[in-house]
């Protein structure tokens, strides 16, 4: 936990050293980095790992990971789509929208506790996250051809998890016998961020952006941690029209141990791919 925390202050450090060395760069401003307002719609071919426990009366069931337990790698789908707009050269204000819904459906390898019902046998179970990601991105310097600052966000995870299947119940004589139950629960994580972006124009067509984000808190029964790391490459084939793609990785957890006890830890990296879409300009 401690490399993990150490190693996004380190990325964003290593930022903060390219930028400051790329200060002096000159070149043609791009529009990239120049436009008032954007946005890209793609996908995201994730590599996804989540370990959950939920409340089971006053305690949390079992810790399951859902990719060996339930296969959930058998049907994924991912839509992503974000935009931005600029207030002058030195304030931008984003807005990212991610959807991953997975279905499964299988037999259990051994018996699994979620709730307040043991499952066990065949089963029907779906995992969906969504997330609403705002952030303000403070520039040091925008001449167009370098984009750099520091950037603040707000990160709103919604979880909906659903297993339906044969239950296990036991009768106050001490019998068991198997029935068919559904049990759903749904999360909603709102996690804050901060962290430094760099974004360089090689041409005015080709820009390279890098950003890296982290969080940690933790208080009484709650303990929240973000960490979010990203490099990305975008080509103009005309002032308003490109494409893009790289790499992202975003490592979450979010533990409230209340009278509703609930722990949820969800990774998810892998590639990027979108259409991208800039309008107008403040240079």
């Amino acid at each position: 936990m401690m490399v993990k925390m150490l190693r996004v202050p380190g990325i964003a450090a290593i930022l903060l050293a390219a930028a400051t060395g790329l200060c002096t760069a000159e070149g043609e401003p791009s529009h990239l980095l120049t436009g008032r307002w954007g946005f890209t719609a793609g996908g995201f071919a994730a590599d996804l790992r989540t370990d959950a426990q939920f409340s089971f009366g006053p305690r949390l069931g079992t810790l399951f990971r859902l990719e060996d337990a339930t296969d959930f790698t058998e049907s994924e789908s991912v839509i992503r789509a974000d935009g931005f707009v600029r207030f002058g050269k030195r304030h931008a204000f984003e807005l990212e929208l991610l959807q991953i819904n997975r279905d499964s459906r299988g037999t259990l390898d051994e018996n699994l506790e979620i709730l307040d019902r043991v499952f066990s046998a065949d089963f029907e179970s779906a995992f969906d996250m969504s997330l609403t990601k705002g952030s303000y991105k403070y520039s040091f310097q925008n001449n167009g051809t370098l984009d750099a600052g520091l950037i603040f966000g707000l990160s709103v995870f919604d979880f909906g998890f659903e297993m339906a299947g044969s239950v296990e119940v036991t009768d106050p004589n001490g019998m068991t016998t198997t029935g068919f139950e559904r049990e759903e629960k749904s999360v909603l994580a709102p996690v804050p961020s901060a962290g430094m972006f760099v974004d360089y124009a090689i041409t005015p067509k080709f820009v390279t952006r890098a950003r890296a984000e982290f969080f940690n808190l933790e208080s009484g029964d709650f303990e929240g941690r973000f960490i979010e790391v990203r490099w990305t490459f975008d080509y103009l084939f005309t002032n308003v029209f490109g494409v893009g793609g790289g790499y992202s990785s975003t490592d979450m957890s979010f533990s409230d141990l209340g009278e509703d006890p609930l722990k949820v830890e969800y990774r998810y990296s892998g590639l990027l791919f979108y259409l991208s879409f800039v309008f107008g300009s403040h240079l």
